[in-house]
């Protein structure tokens, strides 16, 4: 992956990873914008996504929320140089309004998600975590997606003494 100067790949890299491990990702033309590293953000154009009346079908709505969920938390995980499976566990939706343009997703994680699911997934060797990811479509929310992942340490976690 193409990384930028502090380290962290950059959006278009992030953009073709989705595309070439997540085919939907590409089928939604998902493009992952600049942020900064504890903010991930992607956008989703109209069309590819369109349901019959002209808006975003809600399956796409919901599968971006997934996706910008997993990718924030995949992100924080490189960041960590940290090597792990991760999956999501659960996923809930609030459909807000209907999206008739494009629409950017955000997720943010902090430290108070970030450290214990770290720690769970360098001392157990599994961790679980809760991203919540705001969908905006001409900057009003359209969907609220709160989503559980569970990342599996692919290296064995570390034991004995520190």
């Amino acid at each position: 992956m193409t990384r930028r100067h502090s380290g962290t790949p950059s959006a278009e890299a992030l953009t073709a990873y989705l595309h070439a491990q997540i085919p939907l990702a590409r089928a939604m033309a998902l493009q992952v914008q600049d942020a900064p590293p504890d903010v991930t953000r992607i956008s989703a154009p109209l069309t590819p996504n369109q349901n019959p009346h002209r808006t975003m079908f809600g399956g796409s709505l919901a599968t971006l929320g997934i996706i910008c969920g997993w990718l924030s938390l995949h992100r924080l995980l490189q960041a960590e140089q940290l090597d792990a499976l991760l999956v999501v566990q659960k996923s809930e939706c609030d459909f807000l309004r209907p999206a008739a343009d494009a629409v950017t997703a955000t997720a943010r994680h902090d430290e108070n998600m970030a450290a214990p699911f770290l720690a769970a997934l360098r001392r157990h060797g599994r961790g679980r975590a809760s991203v919540t990811t705001e969908i905006l479509c001409q900057n009003q929310q359209v969907l609220i997606h709160r989503g559980s992942y569970v990342a599996r340490a692919e290296t064995a976690p570390q034991t004995g003494t520190p």
